[in-house]
């Protein structure tokens, strides 16, 4: 991810306009870095904080919201909401 790609995710975070995709991209920019794992050594003090059971979760989670995200049609992806009042309808 380069600058300018996290200040504008920034930008629309701080003003509500986060989008899905914002979301699923900072997901593969993880994957990019080398994964949860590295991330999160790479974080002062975290290194070994975090055990091998949460971790493997949080990765196992990361990866179904990416194979949900690419299941999801354009318009499901820019509208999102309209997933929310799909689901509580069923």
């Amino acid at each position: 991810m380069t600058e300018i790609q996290a200040a504008e995710i920034i930008q629309r975070l701080m003003v509500g306009e986060f989008r899905l995709s914002d979301y699923y991209f900072l997901f593969r920019s993880i994957r990019a870095t080398g994964g949860l794992n590295k991330m999160v050594g790479m974080m002062p003090g975290m290194s070994g904080m975090v055990s091998e059971e949460n971790m493997f979760e949080a990765q196992r989670k990361m990866s179904l919201s990416e194979k949900i995200f690419n299941a999801l049609t354009e318009e499901e992806k820019e509208n999102p909401e309209d997933l929310c009042n799909y689901v509580s309808e069923i």
